[in-house]
């Protein structure tokens, strides 16, 4: 038997909510937009017939020397890069986001002292035929003299200084803002929303990461209760979908049911020597979601009939309990041994990206609830509207949102973390500081190894970085709405192995990686024109693939791989969307190397550390570290990846500090 203590002890762990979503993992400390740079860098690509050929194809990451301009540069030191690149990224792009892949083009830099927030108040005249239309446009690339460390161009106090304004950092950032915190919040990139975002291209808005969010139900919808606190349920516009996806492998095409009976009768029916096993996991998942829910009610206040629940379920409890030292593949041999029925209702693992023997299953179990038992939502504008909708609060109620602002040091006096220094030589004084960037940067390189205990660093160093993403956006001057049968996405798998599928991953075979296609203009009336769709094309390939993607070698052997490898998978996705490459007009290409480029994640991860059994729940990193003020948002610790989860997690952290400030 379990010690009782021990068990009481991991409820309040559960309290806290483990809800993990869809998609493109943490949003940490910047925008992970799949737009690209170099001015001329809208190659054609596709067959020779010009006139299958899309309008553009963009071909670009951050962080490539060829990218960043210098005086060779025909238009450098000049403001109005539009003037001769209007079609450069089919103008995705609003005005000052150019450096964060070209550089500053020699833009001069403020002297010490000089102010960091208002800039129209003296220079209204400048650029005044360009557009810029904020402060951050100016900082972007008007940075601050170098000045010798530990001296500060500019020091600004805040109550709180919060690293990267994706979901993490912006929900830490609304709640305290909401309950009279000064905040700031420093942002690497030109807009918020780190993997919660849109990206532009032409007539076409394209979702950078998000598939669905879960539990929005009415009345107590875990997200909604959320949602409410950070004061952003009334500035977006939830749509409820149902169905969730279809499900494509070799002998099966289901279309699955958000309803959760609905599912359970499809699958019966696809599986019909199964349907005894089909109604014993389907009773065990009732239960378990019953018992979690009492325990997350218990975590905002006491009710007695939870209570009652969790005692009068106490073997539902112990059970639950019990998954998160097991893995999904181990649960499921508990119900059935058809390879095909645990492929097919295990196919959202990918959202998690692990394979179901490695992946917890508790985790998978509560992910799965909430999706099906709570509501599988999408939004008006796509998860760029959350986050819009979380920066506008924490604007709304006086905080601070710096962008081009990259945090680079961390100090710490007498075991307290004091001061957030970033790349241009800004501080600001904080009596707090969340960290929504990459765990090991913010813990080994802006505070140092030397403030932590070594067991910690230990844990640290052995911990597993998460996989990172292909995919290929598209718009295409067609609809193909009705392939996808009433939902917004089509999963595919060449397999029913799970193990051969994730091993397709890693060996980076495009032929037959598993994947999806997404329909956005199914879901969101704002995606492309009437009559045409914005669709997203993802997969999965390891960041060193093909000599690391050429990227050492030349920029044009960057580009020339990944556009093979975009033509590959859309080839793929032919066999669901008849004549998809003589539709397209617009493509974006992004790679790992992309998605570390924008939102500075080791090997350009979307889930933080692998969401293997040892790596998930209360064995992440804690959101409070060892230094008493220093803490911890987003896909790198509790509760882990996806963006309801990291919002949670922002939100939880955003409630730590009022607690300990007694509030």
């Amino acid at each position: 038997m379990r010690n009782p203590g021990a068990v009481f002890m991991f409820l309040l762990i559960l309290m806290f909510s483990i809800s993990m979503i869809a998609s493109c993992g943490d949003d940490d400390d910047d925008a992970s937009d799949s737009g690209t740079q170099n001015d001329d860098d809208d190659d054609t690509g596709g067959d020779d017939d010009d006139d299958n050929e899309p309008d553009a194809i963009s071909s670009a990451t951050p962080g490539i020397a060829s990218g960043i301009l210098t005086e060779v540069h025909a238009g450098w030191k000049k403001a109005d890069c539009a003037s001769c690149h209007a079609d450069a990224h089919n103008q995705g792009y609003k005005r000052g986001a150019c450096s964060t892949c070209h550089g500053s083009n020699g833009a001069p830099t403020r002297e010490s002292g000089h102010a960091n927030d208002s800039c129209a108040g003296c220079h209204a005249q400048a650029h005044a035929d360009v557009g810029f239309s904020s402060p951050s446009d100016c900082r972007m690339c008007h940075g601050y003299q170098s000045v010798s460390t530990p001296a500060c161009a500019s020091t600004e106090s805040f109550d709180v200084v919060v690293i990267g304004a994706g979901g993490g950092g912006l929900a830490t950032a609304a709640k305290l803002a909401r309950n009279g915190f000064s905040v700031a919040v420093l942002e690497q990139s030109y807009r918020v929303g780190g993997c919660m975002g849109m990206i532009r291209r032409g007539d076409y808005s394209m979702e950078i990461g998000l598939h669905a969010l879960d539990a929005l139900d009415p009345p107590d919808g875990m997200n909604r209760k959320t949602f409410e606190e950070l004061g952003i349920l009334d500035k977006v516009t939830p749509v409820k979908l149902d169905p969730m996806y279809v499900s494509s492998f070799p002998e099966h095409q289901i279309v699955v049911p958000a309803d959760v009976e609905a599912y359970r009768q499809v699958l019966k029916d696809a599986f019909p020597n199964e349907a005894s096993n089909i109604d014993r996991l389907w009773n065990d998942l009732a239960d378990y979601d019953l018992v979690f829910n009492a325990i997350n009610n218990l975590s905002s206040s006491f009710s007695f009939n939870d209570l009652m629940t969790i005692i009068s379920h106490a073997g539902v409890t112990l059970r639950l309990l019990e998954l998160k030292d097991r893995t999904l593949a181990d649960m499921l041999a508990d119900y059935t041994s058809s390879q095909q029925l645990v492929a097919v209702w295990t196919q959202l693992a990918l959202f998690l990206g692990v394979e179901p023997s490695r992946l917890s299953a508790l985790m998978f179990t509560v992910m799965w609830n909430n999706y099906h038992r709570h509501g599988y939502y999408y939004f008006e504008g796509g998860s760029g509207a959350v986050a819009d909708a979380m920066g506008e609060v924490i604007e709304e109620n006086g905080g601070t949102i710096r962008l081009g602002a990259r945090a680079v040091k961390i100090d710490i006096e007498d075991g307290m973390a004091t001061l957030v220094r970033t790349q241009d030589d800004g501080c600001y004084a904080a009596r707090y500081v969340v960290s929504n960037a990459p765990a090991s940067e913010t813990l080994n390189n802006m505070v140092g190894t030397e403030y932590f205990p070594a067991d910690y660093l230990s844990a640290l160093d052995n911990m597993t970085v998460g996989l990172s993403i292909f995919v290929v956006y598209l718009g295409v001057d067609h609809d193909y709405g009705e392939i996808f049968k009433g939902s917004h996405e089509i999963m595919f798998s060449t397999t029913y192995d799970t193990d051969e599928n994730m091993g397709y991953i890693w060996e980076g075979d495009i032929d037959r990686a598993p994947g999806a296609v997404g329909n956005y203009s199914v879901v969101d009336p704002l995606a492309a024109p009437t009559g045409k769709n914005s669709i997203q094309v993802i997969s999965q390939l390891p960041y060193d693939w093909k000599n690391d993607w050429g990227i050492n070698e030349s920029y044009q052997d960057y580009v020339d791989i990944k556009t093979e490898a975009a033509w590959r998978l859309i080839a793929r996705v032919e066999e669901f969307l008849p004549g998809l490459t003589e539709h397209i007009e617009v493509m974006d290409v992004g790679t790992p190397r992309t998605v570390e480029g924008y939102t500075l994640n080791p090997l350009g991860t979307i889930f933080g550390w692998d969401h293997t059994i040892d790596q998930s729940l209360e064995k992440r990193l804690e959101n409070q570290t060892p230094i008493e003020n220093l803490y911890l948002a987003g896909a790198w610790a509790f509760p882990g990846a996806g963006q309801s989860a990291v919002i949670m997690s922002g939100a939880m952290v955003a409630g730590m500090i009022m607690e300990s400030e007694g509030r």
